[in-house]
C-alpha cells in the first residue's frame, strides 16, 4: 500500500506532515517550512500519494522512500 497525508500541523513556525502507513502507524515528518505555499502543496497531494516526488526549499522528498 501507499502512504497517505492525512494533514499538515503547523508548530513553532515548522510544518509537520501527518504519515499513515496502511492504516496502522502514524509518522510525523518535518519539513523545514512554515508559508502557505508549501501548506496548499500538500494539501493539493493529500488526497492519496504512491510516488510523488517534490521540492521544498531545496530539500527532495519521496514519500514512498520514506519508510523502505
Amino acid at each position: 500500500m501507499g502512504f497517505f497525508i492525512n494533514g499538515v500541523v503547523e508548530r513553532n513556525n515548522a510544518v509537520f506532515l501527518r504519515i499513515k502507513r496502511m492504516r496502522f502507524h502514524l509518522y510525523l515528518y518535518e519539513v523545514d517550512a512554515s508559508n502557505n505555499e508549501v501548506k496548499a502543496l500538500f494539501n493539493e497531494v493529500s488526497q492519496h500519494i504512491n510516488r510523488v516526488k517534490f521540492q521544498i526549499n531545496g530539500v527532495a522528498l519521496q514519500i514512498n522512500e520514506i519508510f523502505q
